[in-house]
């Protein structure tokens, strides 16, 4: 629970804070007016307007999330959400308007948390028409225990659609292409089948999957998935929840056999597990028991680079996306 909490905008622009069930928005220089809104008032608002199953008296607004939106390069922010964790309800507030958009959840699912869908780059026209926000026009919603993650659009008014079990808490956005692309990986209803992975292509308000697909085995611990700079690349890293070593496993965007819409299996383009042998790199072992992994662009390069801390000693592994393979190990 939130008590009392300051959260800055992207934009630096603007300060909010939740105290005693009032959200504040500030300017950050001083120039302007406070926006204050009550939300034990919006939240009676909503209980008499549509009422809320089993909720007969409004009791104090519980927050457990407060958000400022996402913005393209050079905007000010304008929205910000606030979870109300015991009644099922996100509300996102505009700086000049004191009556929230509210996204209801039932109770029996509730809200762990939400996150923005970062908005097309301003130079580019939203595909869906400009509608009626600027900035973030798309968020997803994370049901308690990450049972269901659901894409709503302010734009629209219905949701737009429902993933089952993510085993992923964060959208996973290709830094490339202007934030069109962004990805998830759940669970499937299917039996003794690996998960999927889900590409959409994000069109402004709306977002549209492209394509679906079967990662080639089951994730025994949730993996660091992580876009190249390039966008041309998506790796699944482990290398924390483990004895030793690490699983690094390397995707094209369409590395798949078979149609687009079909939920064929994706194959990795490269592979490297350390994880149930000694194997080694250039005649070095693994002797750590915690990687980390990340991309890095090298010149004008995608490379991989896979860290671990251990025994006052500091170990890089590089591996080059161009030549398919490890270049460097360098232990300091």
């Amino acid at each position: 629970m939130l008590g009392s909490q300051s959260v800055l905008s992207l934009c630096g622009h603007y300060v909010a804070s939740v105290v005693n069930g009032v959200l504040e928005i500030a300017p950050i220089n001083g120039n302007g007016p406070v926006h204050t809104h009550q939300l034990n008032d919006a939240i009676r608002r909503h209980v008499v307007n549509n009422g809320v199953e089993g909720r007969p008296r409004v009791s104090k607004a519980v927050v457990t999330q407060l958000e400022w939106e996402k913005v393209v390069s050079g905007a000010s922010c304008a929205k910000i959400g606030v979870v109300i964790e015991n009644y099922g309800l996100l509300m996102v507030y505009e700086l000049h308007n004191h009556e929230p958009i509210v996204i209801q959840q039932s109770r029996d699912d509730g809200i762990e948390k939400f996150e923005w869908v970062p908005p097309v780059d301003s130079q580019q026209q939203d595909e869906d028409g400009p509608g009626g926000y600027s900035n973030s026009k798309q968020l997803v919603v994370f049901t308690k225990n990450y049972l269901h993650m659901k894409l709503y659009s302010l734009d629209c008014t219905h949701i737009l659609l429902t993933i089952v079990k993510p085993l992923v808490h964060h959208l996973v956005v290709s830094p490339h292409r202007s934030n069109r692309i962004w990805s998830m990986v759940a669970d499937t209803m299917e039996y003794n089948q690996p998960p999927l992975i889900y590409h959409f292509y994000n069109q402004g308000s709306t977002s549209t999957l492209f394509q679906a697909s079967r990662l080639p085995q089951y994730l025994l611990t949730t993996p660091h998935i992580e876009w190249s700079a390039s966008g041309r690349w998506l790796s699944l890293f482990t290398g924390e929840d483990i004895l030793y070593g690490f699983d690094l496993k390397i995707f094209n965007l369409l590395g798949t056999q078979g149609p687009l819409n079909t939920a064929s299996t994706v194959k990795p383009i490269f592979e490297l597990n350390t994880m149930g042998d000694s194997k080694s790199i250039q005649g070095s072992n693994y002797p750590s028991t915690r990687y980390s992994g990340s991309w890095m662009s090298l010149q004008e390069d995608d490379h991989y680079v896979a860290i671990s801390v251990a025994d006052n000693a500091v170990e890089l592994i590089f591996f080059s996306l161009r030549i398919l393979r490890t270049i460097s190990r360098v232990v300091k």
